[in-house]
């Protein structure tokens, strides 16, 4: 269990009071990841696929595309 995770953060290890950092640039983390490349299909986040873009701390991709409009 998680305790204090927030969205784009990860918890490094189980039982953490405090997160350890951001989600890496190029993945999503929407809560309680133990990593900062969360699994892809995973309930707690992925990394972002082609025409889309994640900086650093994402908790959703990103639309680089026109047509995402």
């Amino acid at each position: 269990m998680y305790f204090n995770v927030y969205y784009r953060m990860y918890c490094d290890g189980a039982g953490n009071s405090d997160p350890t950092g951001e989600c890496y640039e190029g993945w999503y983390c929407t809560g309680a990841s133990d990593t900062p490349t969360p699994a892809d299909g995973s309930n707690v986040g992925g990394q972002c696929t082609p025409g889309y873009y994640c900086p650093l701390g994402s908790v959703q991709m990103v639309c680089t595309l026109m047509l995402c409009l």
